[in-house]
């Protein structure tokens, strides 16, 4: 089915890179509904507190986060893969490990409404 200028699109977003949220929100149509992972909002108070010598935030805190809060960021990530696994259309890159798993699920999963 074609999709009119109007009509509305939702659109899953699975990141953790707040810069990457900003860029696609701002970048997206008007007609487009995006929804951003629901783990992207779970990292976020804990990102600021992750800090390197510079005062930056380093670009990966998931295994001292995974750490500090006894495995949850696990448990928020196999939600957001059974999300993920629900969309029709994929755009992915092939520099994420993330993104390489959705992948290899989305093209070996059988779809339950095929037989």
């Amino acid at each position: 089915p074609t999709i009119g200028e109007n009509d509305i699109v939702h659109i899953f977003l699975s990141t953790e890179d707040p810069e990457a949220v900003d860029a696609f929100v701002r970048a997206a149509p008007s007609n487009w509904k995006v929804h951003v992972d629901q783990f992207f909002y779970e990292v976020l108070p804990y990102r600021a507190g992750f800090t390197t010598v510079n005062d930056t935030v380093p670009y990966n805190v998931m295994p001292r986060l995974s750490r500090d809060l006894k495995g949850k960021p696990g448990m928020w990530s196999l939600g957001s893969l059974l999300v993920a696994m629900e969309a029709k259309y994929f755009v992915l890159t092939t520099t994420s490990n993330w993104s390489r798993l959705m992948n290899e699920l989305r093209k070996n999963i059988k779809d339950a409404r095929c037989g």
